[in-house]
């Protein structure tokens, strides 16, 4: 109703009059829509060309809003085309454009008349359409479309046969200190076993944030690392005094990066001077604020969390640190591809690091209503409310396939392609697009060569918000849309529910997940998952929310897509593929074999000893001499060293049990348990002698 010329017939739209009608309803429609603004905006200026984010909206206030619309207009706009007509103007013309389609299509249909009251809904329009939606599109008032000329419009990617050529890049190590594990094979239990690693913010990180406290700090939950303050500076070089100004992003990373290097054989001094590339995702850190007067400029540069590495380890390739926030270190990984494909490095390591040391993003996310009120993350689930902030670092080690077959790598997991774009003008900075979204995804399986149909499980970036997911499932169909018809058969989930959105390395901990799940054959469930969120019709999706383990069953070889999508709209997205089958070698059972350990302490050798005892016997597919050849090869040498003729898996745990006596490591060579014999290399040994050379 309109008081100035009264109700608005749609069958006279059709009439000579049409033209007069037709600038009625617009102002009717117009002054409606602003109106709705400001019930859930407040009472605000509303320009007409002004996004609804940049004026103030979020995510419920849009849901709000859109209600109000469906009240108004039933079945003119979805939820998801405020993102694509962002404006009071933009919006009230597609309003009218679904209006005066319907005239002509059901002339008798009273749709301008208001149905039942907002505040009496109780149902929530799905995101999904029922069906293909009437109407023409709306036409530009301005530029050169409105003066009828045409635009030349960009292709979709199009999508050709899988490739497997010089362009697939082999992962060849994994390192990662996530919570609730510090390790990949932690990490993997803590997926298998369904752990929810979120908590309270643990007692001595609450210590140092004491200058700062306040009471809301006593509620945050997050996926926390413990003892981000431990830091044996002496390995790696460092003075005292510049490891308590040193940032502990770069800290956790020396530690991650030397597990990665050691875990694929080339651990210092293997690949000094190597062309290897360091690519890492992270952000300036806060650390300043604590250390005060203490500050040193080397323990605060951002640039320097990937430098560290290539300085530590001598490495000439590239080092980059990559900040597109919640898409970062999956843009490290794309960035890493790239250079190996370019030629510019010959191994790369890629990943990313976050640490929240002290309380201020949670202030600031909490301010802008991002957090799960109770610190739980329910992505896709009805209950879903917001996310829940962690923290942790990971790493990989990228080769092209190629050069990683002829080297003998082991070879985790295959990157077939990857692509990465940006969401360009939206409804806010902040606002995500969904039409940029189904474009990062085509183009990646375009860089890929595979088909949709050969995926059969998305990492989705999922955080646990009431319109991110449903933005990033309708953006998923639309992708699959184009050339699968298939429902229900792509599984879906998303880590962050177990350790929370880890923000600069959210997406480096989606890929490890990726892999070991690869790696053993198995789907993981996405924790906190009942009932989909009603914005989301997956009964009519490509997907199935993965809500508990099971076994990955696809095409082969299996493949899965990792999405991050960033807060300011860098999107990435990337193909994953198990490794390769390759011929299995191995030594005679029986046959005895040189094991040489080395550490630069004596309780640190005991260690390796145990450690490598834990990995031989969860290992079913590692043979002794493999173990063996990589252990004497591909480590690093030290004062503390060890050796052992060993026969079987058993045996190099015997070594750490012997080594043992009231100063750590014995002087002199000892008789091991079993049929092996161990050489203990004292301080003393340089390896000069016959039987200390190469240890």
């Amino acid at each position: 109703m309109n008081e100035e010329s009264g109700p608005i017939s749609e069958t006279a739209l059709t009439s000579p009059a049409a033209s007069n009608q037709g600038r009625s309803l617009h102002r009717h429609v117009t002054s409606r829509v602003r109106e709705f603004w400001r019930l859930v905006l407040g009472p605000i200026e509303v320009p007409s060309d002004a996004p609804f984010f940049a004026l103030g909206g979020d995510s419920q206030s849009a849901i709000d809003l859109m209600l109000l619309i469906d009240e108004e207009f039933p079945g003119c706009v979805e939820a998801l085309e405020l993102f694509s007509a962002p404006t009071v103007e933009e919006l009230s013309r597609l309003i009218v454009s679904r209006l005066q389609a319907r005239a002509v299509t059901d002339p008798g249909d009273d749709i301008a008349a208001p149905t039942r009251a907002f505040s009496e809904r109780q149902d929530v329009a799905p995101f999904f359409p029922k069906g293909p939606i009437d109407g023409p599109r709306v036409e530009p008032t301005e530029g050169p479309a409105a003066a009828g000329i045409e635009q030349p419009r960009r292709p979709s990617p199009k999508l050709t046969a899988p490739l497997n050529g010089p362009s697939d890049v082999a992962v060849i190590g994994l390192a990662c200190r996530f919570p609730g594990a510090s390790t990949p094979e932690a990490y993997w239990d803590l997926l298998r076993e369904g752990v929810d690693a979120i908590s309270a913010v643990p007692t001595a990180r609450r210590l140092l944030w004491t200058a700062s406290a306040d009471a809301a700090q006593a509620a945050y939950r997050g996926g926390f690392l413990t003892d981000i303050e431990a830091f044996d500076h002496a390995f790696f070089h460092i003075s005292q005094r510049e490891a308590k100004a040193l940032d502990p992003q770069q800290r956790i990373l020396l530690e991650v990066g030397w597990e990665l290097l050691e875990d694929t054989g080339y651990a210092d001094p293997t690949i000094k001077k190597a062309r290897a590339g360091v690519f890492v995702g992270a952000t300036k850190p806060d650390y300043d604020t604590i250390v005060g007067q203490a500050a040193e400029l080397n323990g605060g540069l951002v640039s320097l969390i990937a430098n560290r590495l290539s300085y530590f380890f001598d490495l000439r390739g590239p080092s980059e640190v990559i900040d597109t926030a919640c898409s970062s270190s999956l843009v490290a990984i794309h960035r890493a591809c790239q250079s190996l494909r370019l030629g510019e490095c010959e191994m790369a390591i890629a990943g990313g690091v976050n640490l929240l040391v002290t309380p201020t993003r949670y202030r600031l996310m909490t301010r802008n209503g991002m957090l799960s009120p109770e610190g739980e993350c329910h992505p896709f689930d009805a209950r879903a409310n917001g996310m829940v902030p962690g923290e942790g670092a990971g790493l990989v080690l990228l080769k092209l396939l190629d050069r990683a077959l002829a080297d003998n790598d082991s070879i985790y997991a295959v990157i077939k392609g990857s692509a990465v774009g940006n969401d360009g003008r939206t409804n806010g900075i902040n606002a995500p697009n969904p039409e940029s979204q189904t474009d990062v995804i085509l183009e990646a399986w375009r860089s890929a060569g595979v088909s949709p149909s050969t995926i059969s499980y998305i990492e989705a970036h999922g955080t646990g918000t009431p319109l991110g997911d449903p933005i990033e499932l309708r953006a998923l169909t639309d992708a699959y849309r184009r050339s699968s018809g298939l429902i229900g058969e792509c599984g879906i989930g998303s880590v962050k529910a177990q350790i929370g959105h880890l923000e600069w390395a959210a997406g480096v901990a989606g890929v490890i997940k990726v892999i070991l799940a690869l790696m053993h054959g198995q789907l993981p469930a996405s924790l906190h998952y009942r009932e989909p969120n009603p914005q989301i019709d997956l009964s009519r999706s490509p997907f199935r929310v993965v809500d508990s383990l099971r076994p990955w069953r696809g095409s082969e070889p299996l493949r899965a897509g990792v999405s991050s999508f960033g807060v300011g709209g860098t999107n990435c997205h990337v193909v994953i593929e198990q490794a390769p089958q390759t011929a299995a070698t191995s030594s005679p059972p029986s046959f005895p074999h040189l094991l040489t350990l080395s550490a630069r302490t004596h309780v640190a050798i005991q260690q390796r000893a145990r450690n490598l005892y834990r990995h031989l016997t969860t290992r079913e597919a590692w043979s002794v001499g493999d173990v063996c050849a990589s252990m004497n090869l591909g480590r690093g040498l030290f004062r503390q060293r060890a050796a052992a003729v060993v026969a079987t898996k058993q045996e190099p745990g015997d070594c750490g049990g012997a080594a043992r006596d009231r100063t750590g490591i014995p002087r002199t060579p000892s008789t091991m348990r079993g049929n092996s014999r161990a050489l203990w290399a004292s301080r003393a040994c340089r390896g000069t002698s016959p039987e200390c050379r190469g240890l």
